[in-house]
């Protein structure tokens, strides 16, 4: 089996190749160029990189983010177009399931994980897991995700009674000193590729569930887009 995997949840983004259980392939893309302008270029050179083409592959899997709404939108179009044109099934991966997975595997003596991705404006996108060893996936969630100010989620864990003892992600690192000072014992974790971990569950979830309808895959926002709470902020035009 060959899965071919795009994660475009931040600006560099990431493609794997997963062939027969091992990746073969993971790379990050160059984050000064758009999506746009190197999708699906960055799937089919790594393709070529392996001696392969579209042919081989049996599976496509995509990252739902959360993320910049844009490249979201670009991987999702990217997958979508390439299973039109081969008719080859997808599935789609929550990145906060990708790194929880991560983190359980780094330390399996961790108990709680708490991943954080930099969602802009001073707040990061969080969600918690429960590090679950007997489950095929290696991390259970333990909560719904959010989007908040570092200082408002870990204040809000910890009125919930929550410990988490790992952070992972961009948003861990960017807020350690918040983190530090809330939680000192936890251990952070620099965010690693995210695509092979997309292609890893991806490959799971579609033994389990089999693929996804096209018009069923949905990034995982967790907020509304910025177009749609600008036109929600605009004044409604003058009649008359």
């Amino acid at each position: 089996m060959t899965t071919l995997a795009l994660d475009t949840s931040t600006p560099d983004g990431s493609v794997a190749l997963r062939r027969d259980g091992v990746v073969v392939y993971a790379r990050a893309g160059d984050g000064s160029r758009p999506h746009g302008m190197r999708l699906p270029g960055e799937a089919l050179a790594a393709l070529e990189a392996c001696g392969l083409t579209l042919r081989d592959v049996s599976l496509l899997a995509v990252g739902l983010g959360p993320g910049a709404f844009t490249g979201l939108r670009v991987g999702l179009a990217t997958i979508e177009g390439l299973s039109f044109a081969t008719g080859l099934p997808v599935v789609g991966v929550s990145g906060f399931d990708a790194l929880a997975v991560a983190a359980a595997r780094s330390d399996r003596s961790r108990r709680e994980i708490a991943v954080w991705l930099d969602a802009a404006r001073g707040e990061v996108f969080a969600a918690r897991y429960a590090v679950a060893p007997d489950s095929p996936f290696d991390a259970r969630a333990l909560d719904e995700p959010r989007a908040a100010p570092p200082a408002a989620v870990l204040e809000g864990w910890r009125a919930e009674g929550a410990h988490p003892d790992v952070f992972i992600g961009g948003g861990a690192v960017m807020y350690a000193d918040d983190v530090a000072a809330a939680i000192p014992d936890a251990h952070i974790l620099e965010a690693p590729l995210i695509a092979p971990f997309v292609a890893e569950l991806g490959e799971l979830r579609a033994a389990r569930d089999g693929g996804t309808r096209l018009n069923a895959l949905r990034p995982v926002y967790v907020r509304r887009p910025d177009a749609e709470l600008a036109r929600q902020r605009s004044p409604a035009p003058r009649v008359g």
